[in-house]
């Protein structure tokens, strides 16, 4: 799991990030929204069961919880949060220019995306 975060001036974070096939468990101290760009996976959250999710598709995560990512496919994500993390590795501003900034994001991480893509379908066989 690789990811980049930004903490904007009123408090929220978003994080950019891919995750790779493979079973994940987490936890959260804050109420997280996962928007998925792309890729396909189930979630099991808090007091559910297992749901398939795929790009376009979103979940929210309660806060002071735990849940489980079964990764089926390659997924690019972004997640939403209302409050500071200590884990920053840019801080931007909000203004007009949003949509170029997550362009911009978007454009620089997108090669290491496909180079640990790459990677990881070489490591499995998978290659194209």
């Amino acid at each position: 799991m690789e990811g980049r975060s930004v903490l904007f001036n009123d408090g929220t974070k978003k994080t950019l990030g891919i995750m790779l096939p493979g079973e994940y468990e987490f936890g959260t101290e804050d109420k997280e929204i996962m928007e998925i760009l792309s890729g396909e996976m189930e979630i099991l959250l808090p007091d559910s069961g297992w749901k398939s999710v795929k790009g376009g598709d979103s979940f929210e995560v309660p806060a002071k919880s735990k849940f489980q990512l079964k990764i089926c496919t390659v997924t690019d994500y972004c997640c939403s949060l209302n409050s500071y993390s200590k884990f920053i590795d840019i801080i931007l501003p909000i203004n007009n220019n949003a949509k170029n900034i997550w362009s911009f994001l978007i454009s620089v991480f997108t090669p290491q995306w496909k180079q640990m893509t790459s990677q990881h379908l070489s490591n499995t066989g998978n290659a194209q």
